[in-house]
């Protein structure tokens, strides 16, 4: 009596319960095996938290496996895809689109004892809406076959603790709207041969053999930390 009921449009099924198991074939052919825990002499499941684990195939052929916890995983040779979520976070393998997709509305990590390689064919994007951190035990390098931006809406500090070299194939231009300052204890230009003139201190000695044109001028009490040469 406390069983399910049927009508003619059920048309032809099997439906068969076994301790705990329920085992279905509809008209259409789809399958589905429901596991609801053993069940007590009243037909009612003995661990109500344990049941509604499900493996299930539709009439076109999709396989579906289940729990009571939003948990699935999705074969669907329709559309092409394989589903692997929770509800919030999935792993979908598109077949069709030929793409693999993760989303986590928590964290995601990602580890290897041993090298790890990303690779990509095409435009690689990374975008975060927080900090940003690249950290290395060892060497870090970055190269570009064209060209290299660097762009930042504050503040870019720079640090080394060995040297800093920069070169350029071109020219090579440095900016800014406010004042441009370099500082160390020696400042060279060039070969850095002569001392550099200081406004208002520094004195220079001159000869000229023809009357009107510039006088050839050292400085003889420069800069003795700004070096200028050829």
């Amino acid at each position: 009596d406390k069983g399910p009921s049927y009508t003619k449009d059920n048309g032809q099924f099997y439906d068969f319960n076994f301790n705990g198991i329920n085992y279905n074939i509809n008209k259409d052919g789809e399958w589905t095996i429901t596991f609801n825990s053993v069940l007590d002499d009243e037909g009612k499941p003995t661990n109500k938290d344990a049941a509604g684990t499900a493996i299930k195939i539709n009439k076109d052929g999709v396989i579906t496996i289940s729990d009571n916890e939003g948990q699935s995983w999705n074969l669907n040779r329709k559309a092409k895809t394989s589903t692997w979520t929770n509800g919030a976070e999935s792993i979908i393998i598109d077949k069709g689109n030929k793409s693999v997709t993760l989303k986590s509305t928590g964290e995601m990590s990602q580890k290897s004892e041993k090298a790890m390689n990303i690779e990509s064919g095409d435009v690689l994007a990374m975008k975060s809406k927080a900090d940003t951190t690249i950290d290395s035990s060892a060497n870090l390098t970055v190269s570009a076959s064209n060209n290299v931006t660097v762009k930042s809406g504050g503040a870019w500090n720079i640090q080394a603790s060995g040297n800093v070299n920069i070169q350029a194939g071109g020219n090579l231009m440095m900016q800014g709207s406010g004042m441009a300052q370099l500082q160390a204890a020696i400042n060279m230009l060039g070969t850095g041969s002569f001392p550099i003139a200081i406004a208002g201190i520094s004195q220079c000695i001159g000869v000229t053999n023809i009357p009107g044109l510039p006088t050839n001028s050292i400085i003889i009490s420069g800069s003795a930390t700004c070096l200028a040469g050829a």
